[in-house]
């Protein structure tokens, strides 16, 4: 008996350490899972890491690259740096200049076409932008208009002609701006943001009676008196100018042939004309028009 209480002790013992080694080999198991899921997250991870940085190196290259080009790159001077930046000048005028302000508000501008420049320290990247500030009685859009000048004939005098004299080319005018921006010779600044010191602009006083003020509110006898005119023996000068549209002032033409499919049956039209200057208003559809050597073009 007491050999078959051995025999089963010593079965029961290897049953428990068979038991001992399947619970212990289901742990490691257990556990090699768990260390193989902790490996493929941070594999995970790291590839996720690695796609943003790879993402923000080729963002860096091609904001460098449209530095290089002339171009500010949003991902080089984010909209809220340059937001900041833009209140802390107006914080600094409305401190120690409070006539002067801002010409632009808007961020598009600055990104499209002010002008800047860098230069780099150690890994730093500096930027330098031109931000214009005007003063207050100029901060607003002038709208330009062009000074055409005609020649009108004096009914007094048969066969003379009299024409504008003034050198003014171009008036700048806005609604609440006190004054006028003059400019002579066809000489106009070719950007949107212009000097005040430009000798090209002449900045006249609105409340003063100028040959400026007298062209912008059609004052006939304060352009007599600011404006001066010159007095020329005809002919008058042939000429076919645009007024408005496809509204055209026509001076000493003897002679207009309009063509326009749809209108006279096809066929050309001939127009003589009597009058020293004539206006005319052609349609659209008219795919020739003549006036003597003159060719018209309409919108």
């Amino acid at each position: 008996m007491h050999n078959i209480f051995d025999i089963f002790r010593t079965y029961c013992t290897s049953l428990r350490t068979i038991q001992l080694d399947f619970l212990q080999a289901r742990l490691q198991v257990r556990q090699m899972l768990r260390w193989q899921n902790i490996v493929v997250a941070k594999a995970l991870h790291l590839l996720a890491n690695t796609s943003v940085q790879l993402t923000e190196i080729e963002a860096l290259y091609q904001g460098i690259q449209s530095l290089m080009a002339g171009d500010i790159s949003y991902f080089i001077l984010p909209h809220e740096t340059l937001a900041v930046a833009l209140n802390h000048i107006q914080h600094h005028l409305d401190t120690t200049q409070p006539h002067m302000t801002l010409c632009h508000r808007d961020l598009a501008f600055y990104y499209n076409k002010a002008e800047f420049k860098t230069f780099r320290k150690d890994s730093t990247l500096f930027l330098v932008m031109d931000v214009p500030i005007t003063s207050d009685n100029l901060a607003h859009n002038f709208q330009l208009y062009d000074v055409i000048k005609l020649p009108i004939t004096i009914p007094e005098m048969h066969g003379y002609y009299s024409m504008l004299a003034t050198d003014i080319t171009t008036i700048g005018s806005a609604k609440d701006a006190d004054v006028f921006i003059q400019m002579t010779d066809n000489r106009q600044p070719p950007n949107d943001i212009w000097h005040v010191s430009d000798v090209a602009l002449t900045f006249l006083d609105r409340n003063r009676p100028t040959c400026t003020r007298s062209l912008m509110e059609g004052n006939l006898s304060e352009i007599k008196a600011t404006c001066r005119y010159r007095v020329h023996k005809s002919p008058h000068p042939r000429s076919v100018l645009r007024v408005h549209g496809n509204t055209f002032l026509l001076t000493n033409i003897t002679e207009l042939r309009l063509h326009c499919p749809g209108h006279f049956e096809g066929q050309e039209q001939v127009l003589h004309l009597l009058g020293t200057q004539t206006l005319h208003q052609f349609d659209c559809h008219c795919d020739r028009i003549h006036a003597d050597e003159f060719r018209i073009i309409p919108d």
